[in-house]
């Protein structure tokens, strides 16, 4: 287990005191793959720092496994980074050295003997799937296989926690999906500890189990990741999650739907539906075509998957005689998380969330 128990790190600057960690604490359990977001310059990649020892708290105490790490002395500090494996955004391979020597690097600086380091290889090659690139420089690689080597490089000293600083910021969207599916399969596999730090919202969603939100040095906000993402307690958190589904509605879309109900008499809105759970699954919008003598056409949408439970977005306009549309509005606000409109007949004014 990992724990933070009111950490904090200053750094001493020509323009004053910097306070890049502030009064942190939280758990992280064993054998998890655990999230930490922010924004830029939250202090995400310093308290990552401080689980191997590379930054020293100025306050607090970090433990892993009951040691705490800031009291180390240097030949157990030594020991205990032997356990912890890192990658990075831009992979920081050896580009003098092949795909087989980078692995092995950190096994050498550990003392390993030669056999055990060229059997110790093999296999690491065989894990990540590069058995026929054991031979080949880093700038014969893709961006991909240039990660893999370094997540195999990582794990080389039979690693148990792998702390991941943005390692798909660098990647396509196609070559970030099968590395995180093979973080996730290591972290079963091997029962190793993730901590992974990142600002890309869908690369937490799709393969941690909890997630802590940083902004300015804190920590605002802990929880298993579903909870976070679709009900979160935090300003700063709801703020942070709403470009997931940020979407804005064409201005000749918002034309025609005014101009087509104006010419036909009917009065209209525009609204959003969030979806979560269990209820995601129910044929809302047709139920409504049945029930209510209103007309609902789906402008804009997207449901997802976070650890296997729906949660998602709808834009709709609803257009009808004023009674019916209060009545089907009333109705969706007890079918689906929370209704909100966006426009309303001529007004573009923003009304409250209803729940």
């Amino acid at each position: 287990m990992i724990a933070f128990r009111n950490v904090g790190v200053v750094f001493e600057t020509n323009k004053g005191a910097v306070h890049a960690v502030r009064d942190v604490s939280f758990t992280i359990e064993r054998e998890s793959v655990f999230g930490i977001i922010g924004a830029s310059g939250a202090g995400k990649s310093t308290l990552l720092r401080t689980i191997n020892g590379l930054e020293k708290p100025t306050s607090g105490e970090v433990q892993v496994d009951g040691q705490i790490v800031n009291h180390l002395s240097t030949r157990k500090m030594r020991e205990h980074r032997e356990g912890i494996g890192m990658i990075f955004q831009h992979f920081n391979l050896i580009v003098s050295k092949t795909v087989a020597q980078n692995i092995a690097y950190p096994l050498k600086i550990a003392g390993k003997n030669g056999m055990l380091i060229g059997e110790r290889v093999d296999e690491l090659l065989k894990l990540v799937d590069l058995e026929d690139k054991k031979h080949v420089y880093p700038a014969k690689l893709s961006g991909g296989q240039k990660q893999r080597v370094g997540i195999a490089r990582a794990l080389a000293n039979h690693t148990k926690i792998l702390l991941c600083d943005e390692p798909t910021s660098a990647l396509d969207a196609e070559t970030t999906k099968t590395i995180l599916q093979l973080l996730k399969r290591l972290s079963q596999e091997l029962g190793i500890t993730i901590v992974l730090i990142t600002h890309e919202l869908d690369v937490v969603s799709s393969i941690c189990d909890k997630v802590a939100v940083m902004s300015e040095g804190r920590v605002v906000e802990t929880g298993g990741i579903y909870d976070v993402f679709t009900n979160p307690r935090e300003e700063y958190t709801k703020k942070l999650l709403e470009t997931r589904y940020d979407f804005a509605i064409p201005a000749e879309a918002l034309e025609k739907i005014r101009w087509t109900n104006a010419e036909q008499g009917r009065h209209w809105k525009i609204i959003r539906l969030d979806y979560i759970g269990e209820k995601a699954y129910e044929p809302v919008i047709s139920r409504i075509s049945k029930q209510f003598d209103v007309e609902i056409d789906v402008i804009h949408g997207k449901i997802e998957y976070i650890q296997g439970k729906p949660a998602g977005r709808m834009y709709v306009a609803l257009s009808g005689e004023r009674e019916e549309a209060a009545k089907t509005l009333a109705y969706l606000a007890g079918q689906v998380h929370s209704v909100e409109i966006l426009y309303e007949q001529q007004h573009e004014q923003q009304y409250s969330r209803l729940t």
